[in-house]
This record gives C-alpha cells, sequence and structure tokens, in this order.
C-alpha cells in the first residue's frame, strides 16, 4: 500500500510541474489536457488509496447539457425526483438504447426524470461550474457535468450518527445509502438514497414536471 501511495503522489508531482509549466506559457495543447485528464485520475485513485472521501463518477449514460440542462427538484421529504434536459451531443447517449415516452410532438428535446429510491436528505444549488475547483471534494475526483457517488462519504457518517441515538437504530440500513452528486452549470444537486431509476421524455420540462408532481401525489 506504501509503495503505491508512494508512485501515485510522485507521478501527481510530476504532472503538477509539467502542467504548471505548460500553462504559464498559455501553452493549451493536447498535451497539456491528457495531463489534466490523468491528474484527475490519479487524483481520484490516491484518494481511494487513503480511505479518503472521493467522488467517483458512475457509469450514467444519461449525461445534461452543459449550457442550460435546467435541472429542478420535486420532493416531499421521503421521495425525491431531479428533473433536466438532456445533452444528445454527448457521446455517452446512444438514443437506441433507450425506451422514450412522447408527451409533445411539437418538441424535440429529451427531458429525464430521475426518481431517487428511499431518499433520505437532498441538498440543491450552491457552487456553479466557474467556482467548482474550489470544492472540498474538486481534488477527490468531483468533475464538472458529471454525476458521481461518494465513497466514504462525510455526510452519511454525521447523518448516521445522528440517527444512532434511536432505539430503533440500525448500522445495516445505513451501509445500503449512497451519497450522490450531479454537477450542473449553475448548481449542484446531491442526495443520499438507496438508487435511482431515470425515465425518459421528449417534450418540455414542464409536461414532465407535472408527470412529476403527480407521481408524487399519487
Amino acid at each position: 500500500m506504501g509503495a503505491k501511495v508512494h508512485e501515485l503522489e510522485r507521478r501527481l508531482e510530476e504532472i503538477k510541474y509539467k502542467a504548471n509549466e505548460l500553462g504559464e506559457k498559455r501553452n493549451f495543447t493536447e498535451e497539456f489536457y491528457a495531463l489534466s485528464a490523468e491528474k484527475r485520475i490519479l487524483q481520484r485513485e490516491l484518494s481511494l488509496t487513503n480511505g479518503l472521501e472521493t467522488a467517483v463518477k458512475l457509469d450514467y449514460p444519461y449525461p445534461w447539457c452543459s449550457g442550460a440542462p435546467l435541472p429542478h427538484v420535486i420532493s416531499d421529504g421521503h421521495n425525491t425526483s431531479l428533473i433536466y434536459y438532456l445533452n444528445e451531443s454527448d457521446p455517452r447517449w446512444n438514443i437506441d438504447e433507450h425506451d422514450i415516452t412522447v408527451l409533445n410532438t411539437g418538441h424535440d428535446d429529451i427531458v429525464a426524470l430521475v426518481k431517487f429510491v428511499r431518499c433520505y436528505n437532498y441538498k440543491f444549488g450552491g457552487a456553479n461550474d466557474e467556482v467548482l475547483h474550489g470544492h472540498p471534494l474538486f481534488e477527490q475526483g468531483l468533475e464538472a457535468y458529471e454525476a458521481h457517488y461518494i465513497e466514504n462519504s462525510s455526510w452519511i457518517k454525521a447523518e448516521s450518527k445522528i440517527n444512532s441515538v434511536h432505539n430503533c437504530y440500525n448500522q445495516d440500513s445505513w451501509d445500503r445509502y449512497n451519497h450522490y452528486i450531479f454537477t450542473f452549470h449553475d448548481e449542484i444537486f446531491e442526495c443520499i438514497a438507496d438508487g435511482y431509476t431515470v425515465d425518459l421524455f421528449k417534450g418540455r420540462i414542464r409536461d414532465v414536471y407535472d408527470i412529476a408532481t403527480k407521481r408524487l401525489f399519487d
């Protein structure tokens, strides 16, 4: 373990030195961006190896627009849904692999409705993409315009500790929870939940908002 950590730290220092050198010269070549990408991967690996709180990208095939995804959250404290415009130009997206419900033939936009299963808590708002590098998890794998789950989540640990005073407290129940973070253009959504499901619709966000609200009350 010690040798692996040492090698990761050594390579990270090499990358930081070379990237800073290129950046100071305003030499933003393919090499610069490749070094930046490798740096993010190694920082995440080092954080996980050290057992730290770490943002790990989800295998999530529903990318959102980087410009104006217009995320909305609907919640009653127990059931929470996230709505946003999907980015159809993203290479991770393949329309042929998904079922899409057509709500409005006059609109070609695709809207994702993400329902979080057994959602305990959520946060919405905060830092935008211009200040994401100030986020405490930025050096531990957090990236812009991505869906993540958080390993060794301090938020889950804090909520679990609060609930531990209850006479029916069950640690196994808390061990099943996941901490998710979705980084949008102007805000961040994060929640503690068992999991999630995703439905896709062709139409307007307003149409999908109505569906999510109806599901909430039904």
